[in-house]
């Protein structure tokens, strides 16, 4: 199960109308992307043979294993996943003020 970066009040804090939609769903989505978004960024981060290092740790220990070695090797890991989760968020709260001036 992946973590859960973004929660419903999150959305409810930056004001996201929710009536109508699926809020697991959503936060579903939201944080699967949000996770692709902090994969990216770490591996921006790392250098050719801690790459190496990481991806032979994907492939043969757990997921306990590899966090401990991505939060030992990666710089300010708390902070690129809430800058990560403030964009992503203040993309969707844009998007979704979007839709609903279209719908109305």
């Amino acid at each position: 199960m992946q973590p859960q970066y973004i929660t419903k009040q999150n959305l409810i804090d930056t004001n996201v109308d929710l009536t109508n939609k699926d809020v697991d769903t959503l936060l579903d989505q939201l944080n699967s992307l949000l996770e692709e978004r902090i994969g990216n960024e770490i591996t921006l981060s790392l250098n050719d043979t801690q790459i190496e290092e990481l991806v032979a740790l994907q492939d043969s220990s757990d997921d306990d294993v590899v966090a401990d070695w991505i939060e030992a090797h990666v710089e300010d890991l708390d902070e690129l996943i809430e800058n990560e989760q403030d964009i992503l968020i203040g993309e969707f709260v844009e998007l979704d003020g979007v839709i609903d001036n279209l719908l109305t």
